[in-house]
C-alpha cells in the first residue's frame, strides 16, 4: 500500500557563538535533496547527507586549526540577497568546490526560538556552575573541619 510516513526534512542551522543574532537556516526535503545531489554530484543518499556534511565541516574546522594553508575550507557568505555556505578543497593547483548551499536568514519566529534556547542553555549552565561551586565549597569546609580535628 501507499507509504504513510511523513516526508523527511533536514534542517540546517548556522549560528555564531559570538553573535546570538546570527542565524541562517536551510530546510531540505528528500525531494529537494535530489536536485542538490545532481547539481554537486554528491554520492550519498539523503539519509547519509547530514552525517557526511557534519563530517566535511569538521574536516574544515580541523584543517583550519592544524594549518595556515588548510586543504578544506568552509566559507559563509552573508550577502543579504543570497547568503550561502560553501565548502572547497584547496590544493596547489586550484580550489575545488565540493558544495554550495543557499541559506535563508532566520525568520523572526526562528530567531526567537533560537534565542530562547540560548537563554535556556545559559540558565542550565549557570545552575550547574552554582551546584558545582556549592559542592566545592562544601568539600572545602569538610576538609577544613577534618584538618582541625586531626590537629586537636
Amino acid at each position: 500500500g501507499p507509504s504513510l510516513r511523513a516526508p523527511a526534512t533536514l534542517l540546517l542551522q548556522l549560528t555564531d557563538a559570538a553573535d546570538a543574532l546570527l542565524l541562517y537556516t536551510l530546510e531540505i526535503s528528500e525531494d529537494e535533496y535530489h536536485a542538490i545531489k545532481a547539481e554537486h554530484s554528491i554520492l550519498v543518499d539523503f539519509h547519509q547527507f547530514a552525517p557526511k556534511l557534519a563530517e566535511l565541516l569538521e574536516r574544515c574546522s580541523r584543517a583550519a586549526e592544524e594549518s595556515e594553508r588548510p586543504s578544506f575550507v568552509a566559507t559563509l557568505r552573508c550577502a543579504s540577497d543570497a547568503p550561502s555556505l560553501a565548502v572547497h578543497e584547496i590544493n596547489s593547483f586550484s580550489q575545488l568546490p565540493h558544495l554550495t548551499l543557499r541559506l535563508r536568514p532566520a525568520t523572526d519566529t526562528q530567531l526567537k526560538k533560537h534565542l530562547a534556547e540560548l537563554v535556556r542553555s545559559l540558565r542550565a549552565d549557570g545552575a550547574a556552575a552554582k551546584a558545582l561551586a556549592a559542592e566545592h565549597a562544601s568539600g572545602r569546609a569538610e576538609a577544613e573541619v577534618t584538618a582541625r580535628d586531626s590537629r586537636d
